[in-house]
Formats: C-alpha cells, structure tokens, sequence
C-alpha cells in the first residue's frame, strides 16, 4: 500500500478521502473540526451518492469512515434507489422466461463477503456501511445474493441475507429508524442484525491474538457459512464468491490472509465436494471467484493455490483506485456510473439475464474498463495512476500453462539465466514468456498462446496513461522481495 496516494484496494475501487475534503463535498466525511457548520448545512444528493459510495467501501489504510454530518430532509438517503438501474423490462422479462423453462431454478448464487474493522465503523456498528455496496437481488429473479461479514472490531463473523425492501429502509436510517438524527443509531444495528441468518463468535482474546488460531476459527465459520449458502439456492447453476476489502500476499490465503492458505483449501475442497453432488451446476466448482477490488491479487501462487476450486477467477495485478477527483473531476462525472458498472452489479445484471458464467466474467472487466473512461479517465491520466482488471480461466487454463513452463525450466542451461530472465521481466509473466532467448522461438509462442488461453479477458488504463509500467500485462509473479525481483519461481522450479 502507498498511504500518501490513500489507495483504495476494494470492490467500487473508487475515491480517495482526499477527494470529500474539499469544498464540492461539504458536509460528507469532515473533519471533527468541520463538524460543527456541516451540522447546519442541508445535505445535496450529490453529497449523499459520494458519501455512499464511501461507507460502502473499506477505508484505505490509517483513515477512518464517519458518516454524513450535513442536514438531510426526510425524502434524502444514501446512494441510488434500487429502481433507479434495473434491468430493462424485455431483459427481466426474458430472463424470467428463460427461468420458467427451467422450472423457475435458481441461476446463480452470490456469496459476499467483506471484513470490517473498527476504522470503518466502531464498534458497535449502528450504522449503514458495507450493507450498502451489493445491489440487492430482484424478487423473483434466479439471482440470489448472501452476504458475509467478518466484524473484526465485534470479534464475530455473520451471515445476512438482505432484500430490496431493507436496503431502501437501510439508505433512509436517518428518517426510517433514526428519528432524523443522523445515520447510526441502534435501531439501524436491530435492523439489520434482524436479517442475520447465523453467527459464529465472538471469538477469545486467545484466539484474537493468534494467526493460526483465527485462521482455524474462521475457515470452521465459513465451512458452515458456504453450506448454509448453497442450501438458499441449491438448484443455482452457478457458484459465485466475491471478497471486498484490501489485497495481501497473493499466496492463495482467502480474505486479507485472514484465511491461510492451508485452511483456504480446506475450505475450498470441502465446498467443492459439496458442489460436485449438485445435479444443476454446470461444474463442480466455484464458477468464479472475485477478487477485482483487491491490490495485486493477480499473481502466480494465487493461482497455482486455487484454480483447481474455480472456473474462473478474476483479479488484477496492480494496486486498485486511489482516484483523487479534483473538484472540476467530481463535478462533471457520472458518478451514479460506479455503481450501474461496478462489478457486483454487473454480476447482478449478468445472473437477473440468465448469462453464462463466461459472459458474466467477460462483463466484470469491459465494465471496469468502461468505468475507468467515462468516469475516472481525466484523474487517472492527471495522476497517471494504472490500473488493470483480468479474467483468469483457471481450472481449464492454468495447469497446461504451468506445466509448459516446468518444462521449460527443466530444458533451460542455465537455473541462473531462467531466473535472471524473470527479474529482468520484473517479474511480468507475459514479458517473461515472450523472451525467446530463454525459452527458444517455438516454445516461447506456445507459452504465450497458453497464456493469452489463461487470460482471455483483460482491461487496462494504458491508453490514459503517459507512464505505464512497461512490464505489466495481468499477471505476475510474487516476489521475494518488496514488490521488486528476485520473483518466487517454486511452483515451477520444485
């Protein structure tokens, strides 16, 4: 992470808190010091979309979420009704009707899951924040949407399953439940504790003070958790999980590492064991995992760690947002566009349509890029900041590839030049595969036709930026040291 850039590593990949400081956003996030006037000011709806926007989403690391502190009338809330970017009716329509052919069976179940902590919302929690980034599933439709939240700060983990009905109470908490004043209050936290579906914790101050001991605690969570989800929706053809919150060392360890790698494939085979007894899925695993919002997922053991669980996995390779809007920015951006393009509701549109899996992962990365133009396009290329999106098919596409490239190394002269070459590649696995005098002509274009098979899919800002990293094209390997060479080659050369 780079503090002074405030990057956010999370799902909208959306504004820096620098961006609400400034007098365009008055009244949203101030300063204790601001506290006072925002207090008499009328709040805009402007100002409530942005505000939004940033309690739904993790605070970047060393700043804290405070909620709206402008005056808000009774008609005001929180972000974008759920009426206001449905799908097209001809598309629900049809969708329904696909889904009536089928015995109305549920097309695809999203499991969400995002890890709180005491900066984005103190304990306890009595006001709306991450409840508020995943659009809700339309009754009726074969999407269904469960939600996950490791409260870091409450030492717990639950599971909610919230509708469109709650969601519009839970934007309007300062009217709805809160009596007019302000956003948090306990009749919001009863709100939505209502919805919870299941509770495990809290968890010992032995526990809380252990890696391992939480890992355990956690991966015995979600194993109940992921079968409580699959029995809301056991006819889904489709299986989706979504992490929303920072990246860590892309080893293959589930939510910010919380998870270790050993208890994430636990976790994950015990789950795909259950998928593969369901007579509806198209495969017996995940069918896709989503990690988009997290920094620098997209690396070479994250891979070798779980395509075996996913068909496809979607992550990028570099840091995610860390947009700093200047005023004249915010001012002419559709800022309801990250949102209507962000990848939860593009998984929301692309199941409520009845898509395959591999149009909904396709979507996820157009959609992003398409963010990054309409929206973000004049920040981006002030700050010349890249940013990258990728879809993996994993399970299909990454064996052959890794496989290719063992071979490669056992047929190398030289351990020191194989290695050199990916340091000189800065670890870049597509710069590394394209070198022929490592690997030869014709092996080196098999390699790369590999990769672009494991990597069909990907986005990026090069176009908007002057500065591009010249080595980054979606994946990479980890390094071994601080985000610079010498690269970790084990998978291949052990």
């Amino acid at each position: 992470m780079r503090p002074l850039l405030f990057l956010l590593c999370l799902q909208a990949g959306i504004l820096s808190a620098k961006t609400l400081s400034t007098k365009t956003a008055a009244g949203i996030l101030q300063r204790t010091e601001d506290a006072s006037e925002a207090a008499v000011q009328s709040c805009t709806d402007a100002e409530l979309e942005l505000a939004a926007v940033q309690l739904a989403s993790p605070p970047p690391e060393g700043q804290k979420r405070t909620f709206p502190t402008c005056r808000a009338s009774p008609q005001q809330a929180l972000g974008w009704s759920e009426e206001d970017d449905k799908l097209p009716t001809a598309s629900l329509s049809q969708a329904h009707a696909n889904l009536s052919k089928t015995k109305k069976s549920s097309h695809l179940l999203h499991i969400y899951v995002v890890q709180s902590n005491s900066d984005w919302c103190p304990s306890p929690c009595q006001g709306p924040t991450w409840e508020l980034a995943a659009p809700k599933a339309t009754e009726g439709s074969g999407y269904h949407l469960v939600e996950a939240a490791i409260w870091r700060q409450e030492r717990r983990v639950a599971f909610y399953h919230f509708d469109q009905e709650w969601y519009e109470t839970a934007r309007r908490s300062n009217s709805k439940l809160c009596d007019g004043g302000g956003w948090a209050c306990e009749a919001y936290q009863k709100w939505r504790e209502d919805r919870r579906l299941a509770e495990f914790g809290p968890w010992s101050d032995e526990v809380d003070g252990s890696p391992e001991k939480l890992s355990t605690f956690l991966r015995e969570a979600f194993q109940e958790i992921l079968h409580l989800a699959n029995q809301r929706a056991p006819d889904a053809k489709y299986v989706t999980l979504t992490y929303s919150g920072h990246g860590a060392r892309a080893d293959g360890a589930l939510f910010q590492g919380a998870v270790s790698v050993s208890d994430t494939s636990t976790l994950l085979q015990n789950f795909t064991q259950v998928l593969s007894t369901k007579t509806s899925a198209e495969s017996p695993r995940i069918s896709l995992l989503n990690f988009g919002g997290n920094c620098a997922e997209a690396r070479w053991n994250m891979l070798h760690e779980l395509h075996a669980f996913a068909d496809w996995i979607v992550a990028s390779d570099l840091d995610v947002g860390g947009f700093q809007m200047t005023p004249e920015e915010s001012k002419t951006a559709d800022m309801s566009l990250i949102k209507k393009l962000g990848d939860l509701k593009t998984i929301k549109n692309g199941a409520e349509a009845g898509e395959s899996i591999n149009q909904i992962a396709a979507s996820i990365v157009r959609a992003k890029g398409e963010l990054w133009e309409k929206v973000y396009q004049p920040t981006i290329s002030r700050q010349k900041l890249p940013q990258s999106i990728s879809a993996f098919k994993s399970f299909e596409s990454f064996p052959p590839l890794e496989a290719a490239l063992r071979t490669s190394y056992s047929q190398t002269a030289s351990a020191d030049a194989f290695d050199k070459g990916a340091s000189d590649a800065m670890c870049d696995v597509f710069s590394f595969l394209s070198m022929a005098e490592i690997h030869g002509a014709e092996r080196s274009v098999e390699l790369v036709n590999l990769f672009k098979a494991l990597r069909p899919e990907y986005s990026s800002t090069q176009s908007m930026v002057s500065e591009w990293p010249s080595k980054s094209n979606g994946l990479g390997f980890n390094w071994r040291g601080w985000k610079e060479p010498p690269c970790d080659l084990q998978p291949i050369t052990n």
